[in-house]
């Protein structure tokens, strides 16, 4: 059998990068989901000097769980999860790029204004 020709070995690996790193970042998205939801949450409720109540993070987990279960939490996942398919993929692969371009083939020895400037 004859190897693929290298533009479809790269093109390979370019679609594993993107699924990988979108798997990858789906999953963190998933997990950190919760503290973001009662983070915004305490962001919507002020201060304790703009009126409302502060009760801290696990004053308002708890309030959430509460008040809308335990799915509370979850809700707006969907979506949340979504993006990163195109978004934390496509941002990995620009980087490598950009990173490639200005640094060369071996980033190692780039100097650091190189490194800072490729992100």
């Amino acid at each position: 059998a004859m190897a693929p020709p290298a533009s479809d070995a790269a093109a390979a690996l370019v679609a594993k990068k993107l699924c990988l790193t979108s798997a990858a970042s789906m999953c963190a998205e998933g997990a950190t989901f919760p503290i973001d939801v009662v983070k915004t949450r305490l962001q919507l409720q002020g201060g304790a000097g703009c009126g409302g109540r502060s009760v801290g993070f696990a004053g308002t987990l708890a309030d959430v769980v509460r008040s809308e279960g335990a799915r509370g939490l979850y809700a707006g996942l969907t979506p949340a999860v979504a993006r990163h398919i195109p978004y934390t993929g496509f941002r990995l692969l620009a980087y490598e790029h950009i990173r490639g371009a200005l640094c060369g083939a071996e980033p190692a020895k780039a100097s650091l204004l190189e490194k800072a400037a490729s992100g």
